[in-house]
């Protein structure tokens, strides 16, 4: 184990902390959840929405007279 004064492997080689593969791995996942999840309750407000509205109702037509 180094000391203080001696700096670790990883940075004597030039290369990064060796957990950093592993944060950046489940900060990738956790953005495609994220991404995910908001995209199925877009779809289901859609849904919802959809089934619930109320169509237009019919433009004006001519008056008879």
């Amino acid at each position: 184990m180094p000391t203080h004064d001696e700096k670790p492997w990883w940075e004597l080689e030039g290369k990064p902390a060796p957990w950093d593969a592993h944060f950046d791995e489940e900060a990738e996942r956790l953005r495609r959840l994220r991404a995910q999840e908001f995209a199925d309750r877009l779809r289901r407000r859609e849904h919802k929405r959809s089934k619930r509205s109320v169509p237009p109702p019919p433009p004006p037509g001519p008056t008879p007279s």
